[in-house]
């Protein structure tokens, strides 16, 4: 017979009042060891998907296809809008993930300063960017969180793709 996962079941039945999803999610401020082993691998999982993208077309010959068409500047844009597109979207998805997950088990609070005990941001603190936007719209900060780990994302898997052109390694 299946058991319905319900609050008393899930892990986080253990918090005390004063957490909510904005908490308690990967993107938020709770130092957990997992959030701190995604940021560490941050790097990696955005130059992965497509950092020898440009080494693999150069040796199957598609790039000397696109040369003698003289696209070789829209190839190299295209590419790049490509490469950048997928660092963030790797890099933002494990965080999609995770705060989905917590929308399913934590209690859906709007946060606050004075009743809340927990401290998380203080409202003149440098713990996040636009705390009063946390407090008052915590949803755009999360998407506003969101937006900025897909840019920066983005710019980790630019900077991988840039030396594979000195190079004639690939990943394997």
């Amino acid at each position: 017979r299946q058991r319905q996962m319900c609050i008393r079941d899930s892990p986080y039945r253990a918090l005390k009042y004063g957490h909510s999803v904005y908490t308690i999610w990967m993107g938020g401020f709770n130092g957990s060891i997992y959030a701190s082993l995604f940021y560490l691998l941050v790097p990696l999982l955005a130059a992965i998907p497509m950092a020898d993208t440009w080494l693999s077309d150069r040796q199957s010959g598609y790039y000397q296809f696109v040369q003698t068409r003289n696209k070789t500047k829209q190839y190299f844009r295209g590419l790049y809008v490509c490469n950048f597109t997928a660092g963030g979207l790797v890099t933002i998805f494990p965080l999609a993930i995770n705060l989905y997950a917590c929308f399913l088990l934590v209690p859906d609070e709007k946060p606050d300063l004075i009743l809340w005990d927990t401290h998380t941001v203080s409202l003149y603190g440098k713990e996040t960017l636009f705390p009063s936007v946390f407090y008052d719209y915590p949803l755009l900060h999360i998407c506003l969180f969101l937006f900025f780990a897909f840019c920066i994302g983005g710019l980790l898997a630019g900077v991988a793709l840039a030396p594979v052109s000195y190079t004639h390694l690939t990943l394997p």
